[in-house]
């Protein structure tokens, strides 16, 4: 006979995990560039992604923080790479070259810092001062 009481499992929605860089306390607003390892290489011979993202505070009561995490992460695009390293080589972490600039120079028109994440590791990118040619005064 079929139980008709609902357990707990039934029709219940699993919340995603949280991911690990979520505890880091890096400020928010803020861009990011996240490194994620693919299980194994895709049909196009891709091992990474590195999603690149705004993430925005939410209050508890607000309807998109569904997730019970505390932020949004609205997606601004990414990149896939065949690197077979880390993506922490030389010491520090690597971005993708487009999106690495786009995040320097999203991050001076927003007026936000822009990091860089893989896992519990993250580096925070300069402001675009030192890049060449240099940024016109008028763009920003």
């Amino acid at each position: 006979m079929a139980n008709d009481h609902p357990t707990e499992d039934d029709d219940v929605e699993k919340l995603p995990e949280k991911p690990r860089w979520a505890e880091l306390g890096l400020p928010l607003p803020r861009l990011q560039l996240t490194w994620e390892k693919l299980p194994e290489r895709d049909d196009d011979g891709y091992t990474w992604l590195i999603k690149y993202e705004l993430l925005i505070p939410l209050p508890t009561h607000d309807i998109r923080n569904g997730n019970k995490w505390g932020f949004l992460a609205a997606s601004l695009g990414g990149t896939r790479t065949d690197r077979d390293g880390t993506p922490d080589r030389w010491g520090k972490l690597d971005t993708p070259f487009r999106d690495g600039a786009h995040v320097t120079w999203d991050a001076i028109h927003l007026g936000v810092p822009a990091f860089v994440v893989w896992g519990d590791k993250y580096r925070r990118l300069d402001d675009g001062s030192r890049q060449w040619p240099p940024i016109p005064k008028d763009a920003t």
